[in-house]
């Protein structure tokens, strides 16, 4: 495991043992802990509260010094640097963040999987790695500072509530790439069955419940580095909302959004949702890779949000098209009845269903 490897697992074995510590542990506590110097663990400690502030305005680690009778306040410097300075969650209520061991226990298929406390982008930490990458590495991060999602939106997450995970799978030739989007949709609707819940998929791969958007999907591709001669690699990134938290709505001012539930209500936690999703998409990968989108057409089918409603599908030119939804063929195109007969799109976006702005 490489030094930045390292470093990452530490700071997620410190999320942890906070997380575990509802009142919260020193820092010469916390340096034992993890087997690192008191300084060390103060520079990951800055570090990850100046990313959750660039990304959720507020620190996720709350700096209390211990003070006895008498003695004045120090600079908040100082009493970072006391070893007897109490770390907490800001908050201090419980999270549900990842737990790295477990859940490289619980995937299956072949790949590896690492979890870091802040990325950029899960999608971007496995674009400039592709070289050393097997088909089903995966990637997941508590906390990204530049996340984004399809057409340069941008993708704002709580800590702990999410699922921010990219997965890379090598395909010999663009053509077998034909459906991958919407592939990657149903996968991810599989893995999350076990919940029971209405959920359908609006094309090409964006996962709704209850008419609100619950998953983002970002499938990039491109060519394989020097070191893998030929194909094409796919980079899926998945964003999920699994626990409704008090910023979410105000993050995502304006969009219908929604989560799968509230803490403490799921049956499944992210730990063990994110094993199905991984392990799902390594299957269902394999077998698309040789077989295409037409095994899935009646999965698609049963899941299709668009079908047989009126939208809109702006292309890529800027032009506008009303029709009625008629499903996806096997290259997973989207079928439209027009004014002109029923027609294939293989790209575009959809700017209203029925009227209403989805």
């Amino acid at each position: 495991m490489g030094n930045a490897a390292v470093a990452a697992a530490k700071v997620q074995s410190m999320l942890l043992a906070l997380n575990s510590a509802g009142n919260g542990l020193t820092l010469q506590d916390l340096s034992r802990y993890l087997q690192l110097p008191p300084e060390r663990v103060v520079l990951a400690l800055q570090d990850l509260n100046a990313a959750a502030v660039e990304v959720l305005g507020y620190p996720l680690i709350a700096v209390l010094p211990q003070l006895t009778e008498g003695q004045a306040t120090a600079d908040a410097a100082q009493n970072l640097r006391n070893l007897s300075t109490v770390l907490r969650l800001a908050g201090g209520s419980r999270l549900d963040f990842l737990d790295a061991p477990r859940l490289r226990q619980l995937v299956d298929g072949r790949g590896r999987v690492s979890v870091l406390p802040v990325s950029d982008s899960t999608n971007s930490v496995l674009a400039r790695c592709l070289k050393n990458c097997v088909s089903g590495d995966a990637v997941l991060s508590e906390l990204q500072t530049a996340a984004r999602g399809r057409r340069g939106n941008r993708w704002q997450q709580g800590i702990a509530t999410q699922l921010s995970l990219s997965l890379v799978w090598k395909f010999q030739a663009m053509q077998e790439t034909w459906g991958l989007p919407l592939l990657a949709a149903l996968a991810t609707v599989e893995a999350l069955a076990p919940l029971q819940l209405p959920i359908k998929i609006k094309w090409p791969n964006d996962l709704y419940l209850h008419g609100h958007k619950l998953c983002g999907i970002l499938v990039e591709l491109q060519a394989a580095p020097a070191l893998h001669a030929g194909g094409v690699w796919a980079v899926i990134g998945i964003g999920l909302n699994v626990y409704a938290d008090a910023d979410m709505a105000a993050r995502l001012s304006e969009r219908q959004i929604v989560a799968l539930g509230r803490y403490g209500e799921l049956s499944l936690d992210r730990t063990e949702l994110a094993a199905r999703i991984i392990s799902t998409l390594r299957r269902e990968l394999s077998s698309f890779a040789a077989h295409g989108f037409k095994p899935y057409l009646a999965a698609w089918r049963q899941h299709d949000y668009l079908q047989g409603k009126a939208v809109v599908l702006e292309l890529d030119n800027g032009q506008h098209i009303a029709a009625i939804a008629a499903g996806a063929d096997e290259r997973g195109r989207l079928l439209l009845n027009t004014a002109e007969g029923l027609q294939a799109f293989a790209s575009g976006h959809i700017v209203s269903v029925d009227s209403a702005q989805p």
